[in-house]
């Protein structure tokens, strides 16, 4: 028998597997999207076949089907089903129901290089969609009386694409959405990453973001009378969107022209609009001195 020959058997044979685990759910169709991304390895399987088909060491060439099959199995594996029951397979989707005796959620997420992308969530508790082309994360979830605690960290290495068709697809490696109507007290971590919350329709009392190299965006709201933040991130850029009735008050005497020139007053190592003691929603914001970009507008 060829190697060739042995090649295509092996590989049809282990095609009807996958056809038959999709079939019993336990991988997602998704696989094959994935597993096109990584046909270069077809290239290498064929490759190393040739080198070795006529050489003393001709045995070696069976080494292509071996390679074809391993990859197969490690993408399956990685990919999983696609549920939400929270077992090794359920790779890409998260969730927690939505519980009336939560009355705060605490949620740090580490997630590495991966984009990041927050929202409101009007039925579930907390949801999370994890990119497939991101290595799933170890999520930890308890509560303790009436505080949901939430932690996820990205895990490094892992499977990644063989040609990533462009790095910054849709900066959504990474969606969570939380409650709408429960408060929310956020930390984020990152490096070299998109981050945008959107978290104006959400009653946020704390946020932490640190990002090194980012792009952040955030737009906050108005569902908490008072607001903390601090954005941590060497040569990050930030972009702050907040409501026009809010009282805004900035740590940052680096950015000290800039904030002038939206009006703000300066006092002590603050900046603040006027009018700040009073404002119905007040949001503090101390800033990371070596930011690369800041800006601030409302809406």
């Amino acid at each position: 028998m060829t190697p060739a020959r042995f090649r295509w058997g092996i590989l049809f044979i282990a095609i009807g597997v996958m056809l038959l685990l999709n079939n019993a759910g336990e991988i997602s169709w998704d696989y094959w999207w994935e597993l096109f991304c990584w046909w270069p390895i077809l290239l290498i399987a064929i490759g190393v076949e040739k080198i070795f088909l006529r050489s003393r060491v001709h045995y070696l060439s069976y080494l292509s089907a071996v390679i074809l099959v391993g990859t197969m199995t490690l993408v399956a594996v990685d990919t999983g089903a696609g549920t939400d029951d929270g077992d090794f397979f359920s790779t890409y989707r998260w969730s927690e129901d939505a519980d009336p005796e939560v009355k705060l959620i605490t949620a740090s997420i580490d997630h590495g290089h991966n984009d990041l992308f927050v929202r409101q969530n009007s039925s579930d508790l907390i949801y999370g969609r994890f990119d497939r082309f991101s290595r799933k994360p170890r999520i930890e979830y308890s509560k303790a009386d009436d505080v949901a605690e939430l932690e996820i960290n990205h895990r490094s290495g892992g499977m990644r694409s063989v040609v990533i068709i462009n790095d910054r697809r849709h900066s959504r490696d990474w969606s969570l959405s939380f409650a709408e109507n429960v408060p929310l007290e956020l930390k984020c971590y990152g490096d070299d990453a998109d981050v945008s919350l959107h978290i104006d329709n959400l009653p946020l009392r704390k946020l932490l973001v640190y990002n090194d190299d980012g792009d952040i965006y955030i737009k906050c709201g108005t569902l908490a009378p008072e607001v903390n933040m601090k954005v941590t991130g060497d040569d990050a850029k930030l972009r702050l969107k907040i409501p026009e009735q809010c009282g805004l008050r900035v740590a940052g005497e680096e950015y000290g022209d800039y904030l002038e020139t939206l009006g703000l007053v300066a006092e002590g190592r603050y900046y603040h609009t006027g009018g700040f003691d009073t404002a119905s929603v007040k949001l503090t914001v101390e800033l990371d001195p070596d930011l690369r970009h800041l800006s601030v507008d409302y809406y």
